[in-house]
């Protein structure tokens, strides 16, 4: 469970990242303030000290949430794809897309290009798919290629969409993960090499595997919409 507590730190520190410069001014303050403190000084001045530290810290906290919040309940709009683009998202022979970073991000909301082109990571519990039980397919996000199906997911208690299998073997591509220290196996799509989450080897039966996927990073077909389970290009 270890890949779970790196990954659930990653979904609290990363609404924090934009703000850091805030969060280095609140922490310069304390450490000012610590620092002085520790002299002789008054014990009412120090209490005096310490609780415009605690209001300037609680106010910038509070004004990061408010803007994460806002996000969540606002979630971004799908952009359109311009048809010079949408003709490069055809596979070619190599069942293989080629997209600028540029690109990607003319077509992929900010929360979609930064997992799937950034390998970030979204918060547990407090994502699309992962208590979604509906019958269908789930494809790339970012190319449309069907990775995983309903009847391979199961409840890993992790509050992420988590599968046993992929539809097909040759969809979904590993890469060592290494990054804090840490060796994990980072799953891709095969076709545009979009994040997806990572793998471990704990998951159930006949595979006892655990593709541990990001919601931002799929798309959900439901079955009645398309029984042929094939996404739309």
């Amino acid at each position: 469970m270890w890949g779970e507590c790196e990954a659930f730190f990653d979904c609290l520190v990363d609404p924090y990242l934009r703000g850091a410069q805030k969060r280095r001014f609140g922490i310069g303050i304390g450490k000012y303030v610590a620092c002085f403190c520790a002299y002789n000084v008054e014990p009412m001045l120090k209490l005096f000290l310490i609780a415009i530290v605690v209001l300037v810290i609680g106010g910038l906290m509070a004004a990061v949430f408010r803007s994460t919040s806002a996000n969540a309940s606002s979630p971004a709009t799908q952009p359109a794809i311009p048809p010079e683009i949408a003709e490069k998202l055809v596979p070619d022979a190599n069942n293989k897309v080629h997209l600028t970073q540029a690109e990607w991000k003319q077509i992929l909301t900010p929360e979609k290009y930064h997992i799937l082109r950034e390998g970030g990571t979204e918060c547990a519990f407090d994502n699309e798919f992962f208590n979604n039980h509906d019958p269908g397919t789930y494809a790339c996000a970012g190319c449309g290629q069907v990775l995983f199906a309903s009847d391979h997911k199961f409840d890993s208690g992790t509050g992420w969409p988590s599968f046993f299998k992929a539809v097909d073997p040759k969809a979904v591509e590993t890469l060592e993960d290494s990054m804090m220290g840490m060796r994990r196996v980072e799953i891709l799509c095969s076709r545009c090499g979009g994040h997806l989450g990572h793998i471990f080897e704990d998951g159930p039966k006949p595979t006892g595997l655990r593709y541990c996927v990001d919601s931002a990073s799929l798309t959900f077909i439901k079955q009645s919409d398309s029984p042929t389970a094939q996404p739309p290009h």
